[in-house]
């Protein structure tokens, strides 16, 4: 994951994330694979 030192980043960052996942759950979930590798 990245960390911003901003709260309003990480708070950015989370909800462009939740939609990301309404919009693309499939293919957000093959980025996070490897994302994590």
């Amino acid at each position: 994951m990245i960390f911003f030192y901003d709260k309003r980043d990480i708070v950015w960052v989370q909800n462009s994330r939740e939609k990301y996942q309404q919009a693309c759950g499939p293919i957000e979930a093959y980025i996070g694979r490897l994302w994590e590798n």
